[in-house]
């Protein structure tokens, strides 16, 4: 149960670098009713593009930042 809250504020505090979309108000504003399927927000789809942050910094998902984490 501890990972699992754990595991939940890594990818909350993590999210700017992970292939995660944490602009879901944009996205859900996109669409026209709320039984549409949901769509990428326009800042995620900036992130997966070019595989960069808005920074230039490299977009993971959280299995591959703890791996490179775990090297340091």
């Amino acid at each position: 149960m501890l990972a699992y809250h754990l595991e939940w504020h890594l990818r909350r505090r993590l999210a700017p670098v992970l292939f995660q979309d944490d602009d879901r108000a944009a996205a859900a504003a996109e669409r026209a009713s709320p039984i549409q399927e949901a769509s990428v927000s326009p800042k995620a789809q900036r992130k997966s593009d070019p595989n960069r942050t808005e920074n230039g910094y490299p977009v993971h998902s959280l299995d591959t930042l703890m791996g490179d984490l775990a090297t340091l």
